[in-house]
């Protein structure tokens, strides 16, 4: 699974969409994700939907003679026609504060003991955040929890009637378990390749863990607050890896742009989408990445090829490279075993894939100095392989192991070697 996240605010009206499949098919990504594309709230955020049935002003075309839908309907076929599925995001945890669910069931909201409107939070970097502008719905406890419950359900089919091949279920693990199943359940039956991805950032593992059994597809890793040294992130693979996909990103619609990070080093862009690209089943950037934009999404009311285009194609043709590598080889697209080797040098990177079936390894070799010349040795570099054949795949070359294995390697700034082991 190779995401490309098109998000509404930037990519403008559903009309305008169009006009990024060549590039995103070009690239080598197989789904478009799109976030929440509701009527919105009076805040504006694509996050605050006030009418789920309605679709975002701001994206259709009003004065056009095709209605909204089927406005949605053309752009979903013509990805289809490119073989690109087409993935949009689902809100059940809440809505705008002056949603028209309210008026017609208010029963289906959380109340404090005051009587008020429970406003909707979340937890980020241990601090709760609390979000005037949105109100919680009781998922859990409503006093008319069938009918809501229903609802949800509708809303789904009513979804994939457009051909949306699958959802991404934002905060799932705010969810009841049992409503995700029925979820999950009611669209494969519907459609039995309806992929389900769970939003499980912010989730502890308890949580994580729990969604895997109600069904998801996928989840999302925790790769972007990766610094490739600490285990937690090695942990948090081995729990998972055996039981659900995994999706690595280098940053998303809500993070720092990797390029706002590192000064749009082009080096560290390609360096950190190979990595997230090779390492789990699925992997996913957001619009502008492949340009090296260093403007946050939310700071963003348009995107402009021409401003963000510094460096002629961007990372294009790169990020097509590694997107070709992934698909080709199933070590690269499937959950593997991983380690990661001490190299001696602490910005030299090197992480060791293999599969169950141990008749394919990979290794990635990294610099992390992504503005200077590194040199290592892997004097006992041949003690890690243990299958026959070894080769460069970037360059094509087979190598030979025991010259490798005597010998310094150097690598230019941000530069990545990926090894292919087979018998």
């Amino acid at each position: 699974m190779r995401i490309y996240n098109l998000v509404p605010t930037v990519a403008g009206m559903i009309d305008d969409w169009e006009k990024y499949l060549d590039e995103i098919y070009n690239m080598g990504f197989n789904y478009i994700y799109i976030n929440p594309i509701f009527e919105v709230g009076y805040s504006r955020s694509l996050y605050a939907p006030k009418n789920f049935y309605n679709l975002n002003q701001n994206i259709i075309d009003q004065f056009s003679n095709v209605s909204p839908y089927e406005q949605l309907r053309s752009f979903i076929n013509k990805a289809h026609n490119k073989g690109i599925k087409v993935i949009i995001e689902l809100i059940m945890t809440h809505t705008s504060i002056d949603s028209e669910i309210l008026i017609s069931n208010p029963n289906w909201y959380k109340y404090d003991e005051g009587g008020n409107l429970r406003n909707f939070s979340f937890f980020e970097n241990n601090k709760q955040i609390k979000l005037d502008d949105l109100i919680e719905i009781d998922n859990e406890n409503s006093v008319d929890k069938n009918n809501l419950w229903n609802y949800w359900i509708e809303l789904m089919e009513y979804y994939l009637t457009f051909g949306f091949d699958g959802f991404k279920i934002e905060a799932a693990y705010k969810l009841p378990n049992e409503l995700l199943k029925i979820i999950i359940e009611k669209g494969k039956t519907i459609k039995k390749d309806t992929v389900f991805i769970g939003d499980n950032l912010g989730a502890g593992f308890h949580e994580m863990f729990e969604l895997t059994e109600v069904g998801f597809d996928y989840l999302f890793t925790s790769f972007k607050w990766w610094d490739f040294r600490e285990t937690w992130f090695l942990e948090q693979h081995y729990r998972l890896k055996n039981i659900v996909k995994l999706i690595s990103f280098p940053e998303n619609y809500n993070t720092e742009r990797l390029a706002e990070k590192y000064n749009k080093n082009i080096n560290a862009q390609k360096a950190w989408y190979t990595i997230a690209a090779l390492l789990n089943t699925g992997v996913s950037i957001p619009i502008g990445y492949e340009y090296c934009c260093d403007k946050r999404i939310e700071m963003l009311s348009t995107f402009d090829f021409e401003s963000y285009d510094y460096n002629e194609k961007g990372i294009k043709d790169y990020i097509k490279l590694i997107n070709t590598i992934k698909s080709e080889h199933k070590i690269f697209h499937k959950e593997t075993d991983i380690y990661i080797i001490d190299t001696g040098n602490e910005n030299i990177f090197l992480l060791k894939k293999m599969n169950s079936n141990k008749d394919e390894e990979a290794f990635l070799i990294l610099n992390k100095n992504y503005n200077s010349i590194e040199k290592i040795e892997l004097k006992h570099f041949k003690n890690l392989v243990t299958l026959k054949s070894i080769k460069n795949i970037l360059t094509s070359e087979n190598i030979d192991l025991e010259e490798i294995s005597n010998s310094i390697l150097e690598f230019q700034p941000g530069e990545i070697k990926i090894f292919l082991v087979t018998n």
